[in-house]
Parts: structure tokens; C-alpha cells; sequence
């Protein structure tokens, strides 16, 4: 059974986490847990794509118990948790890393390096918050969070799928973005306000759910796609229907096809509910 929007028979819905399926509060209503539900129920597959490293989506793959292929890092991983098997890896050039690295520390810039199975970090607020939550999750849900002297960080023969820059002066993020732009090995996009998301170059979550539809031989017409950010307008632009939830940006919803409520108000879910 699947869910018929206009000339759409839709068999696979992805769905953005922070902003869209997670509350404000970063925690799953019990609305949200509702409308995965009725998903799995009607047999359509249910994809997660976030921004995030695979190691800060395990919490919610287990409480949701979603079997298939999620993306992460915007689109540069796609990963079965419960198979621990991955179905795309693509990883950032080492020198556009240590330039990353270097300009971090130079300009003490909030910094996060998404590796598998681990995060590399300076001494930041994100560290601090997701290290507390560690203590709440069982222990195969915890995130395996490195905390590096900021000025001996060991990049050398390591792989990583992402950088996350934190810069909340606009001014300065500018700068990053601007000093960015000059290499072509690398996407720039924003999954959070104040968010600097580097990635492999073509990396974006549209690609990936490209490569996810081909996977599950499913026409990408056939794709729901909801989100909140800059990152998922290239989700919007292959998807048969992309849905803005309703505190994006203007920005961002000028290239969805619908806009729900807000993450706050079970936007997802009561959107999902309209649909079937």
C-alpha cells in the first residue's frame, strides 16, 4: 500500500531530523514516533537524511527501530545501522582538511570532524551538550566524541565525510564561507543557523536520495521528502514532492511544494496524516 499525492504513489518518504522530525528540545514527540508508525504500517520505506554523523543519529534509529539505509553527514554517507553495512562513503581531500583545521585554530572557530565512527572535536558547546547526553542513552546509542587539544588535533591518514564549522557572528561566518568558496573539491551548505556543513564535492542530501531510490529501485517521483534547511533544497529539487516545514525560512520554502506546520506543532506528522 502506498500513499497517492496528485499523480505521486509515494513509497519512500526522507525525512530531515533537527528542525523536522526532532523537536526544538532535540528529543522525538510522541506524535513523531505516530507517524513513522503508520508508515512501516502502510509498507513505505522510511529514510532518514540529516546533516549529522551516523554516530549522533544511533539514539533515534533505535527508538524509531528503522531497518534500511539512512544519510548522513549531508549526503556523503549512507548507512544501515542495524546491518552496520554502508551503501555510499565518500570522504573530504586531506589537504582541504588540514586547511580547515589550521584556519580553526588560527581564528578559534568552533570545529567538529566527522570520521566513521567517531568525532573528532575542539572543546565546544556541541561537545559539551552531546557528551552530557551520552550519559542518558544506552551505551550502544552513545557517540564516540574525541575531545583533541585544539593545537594537536591528529588529522594525518584519517577519513572524514564532513566538517562542521559553528560561527554565530555573521560577520566572521562570511569570512569562512567567502575564503571557502575558492576550492573546488568541496559543497558548502548550512544545516543549522551559524552551521558551516563541508563536504566532498557533489555531495548534497538530493544526490543521496537519488542514490537511495536507485538502491530500492523506486522512481524519484515516487519520494517524499520534508525538511527545514538550506541542506534539503537539493532533497526538494528531486523528490516528487518536497515539503518545507513551517519554521524554515522563506528562503527555504520558496522551493518546496508544500509547507507543513512547524517542528514544534508535529509538522511531520500531521502532514503525514493529510497524505494518508
Amino acid at each position: 500500500m502506498f500513499m497517492e499525492i496528485g499523480d505521486y504513489m509515494i513509497k519512500l518518504v526522507v525525512l530531515d531530523m533537527d528542525g523536522t522530525l526532532l523537536q526544538s528540545n532535540y528529543e522525538l514527540s510522541d506524535n513523531s514516533k505516530k507517524a513513522i508508525a503508520l508508515l512501516k504500517e502502510k509498507n513505505i520505506k522510511v529514510a532518514i537524511a540529516t546533516g549529522r554523523p551516523t554516530e549522533l543519529l544511533k539514539e533515534y534509529i533505535s527508538e524509531l527501530d528503522l531497518d534500511g539505509y539512512h544519510i548522513t553527514c549531508n549526503g556523503s554517507v549512507i548507512y544501515n545501522q542495524k546491518e552496520d553495512s554502508y551503501l555510499h562513503f565518500d570522504v573530504l581531500d586531506s589537504a582541504i582538511v588540514e586547511y580547515v583545521v589550521e584556519y580553526a585554530k588560527e581564528n578559534h572557530v568552533d570545529i567538529l570532524l566527522f570520521g566513521k565512527g567517531y568525532i573528532l572535536s575542539n572543546n565546544n558547546e556541541r561537545y559539551q551538550f552531546f557528551t552530557s547526553r551520552n550519559q542518558l542513552l544506552a551505551e550502544h546509542d552513545r557517540s564516540n566524541l574525541i575531545l583533541m587539544d585544539e593545537y594537536k588535533m591528529d588529522i594525518e591518514g584519517k577519513d572524514f565525510n564532513k566538517i562542521l564549522l559553528v560561527e554565530p557572528n555573521k560577520d566572521k561566518y562570511n569570512t569562512i564561507v567567502n575564503s571557502l568558496k575558492r576550492f573546488d573539491t568541496i559543497e558548502i551548505t548550512q544545516s543549522k543557523k551559524a552551521f558551516i556543513d563541508i563536504g566532498p564535492r557533489y555531495t548534497s542530501k538530493g544526490n543521496a536520495v537519488q542514490i537511495l531510490s536507485e538502491y530500492y529501485n523506486i522512481d524519484v517521483q515516487d519520494v517524499l521528502a520534508i525538511g527545514d534547511q538550506y541542506n534539503d533544497i537539493s532533497m526538494f529539487a528531486v523528490a516528487g514532492i518536497g515539503v518545507a516545514m513551517g519554521n524554515a525560512t522563506d528562503d527555504v520554502k520558496q522551493y518546496a511544494d508544500e509547507v507543513a506546520k512547524s517542528n514544534d506543532e508535529d509538522g511531520v506528522y500531521y502532514k503525514i496524516i493529510e497524505k494518508i
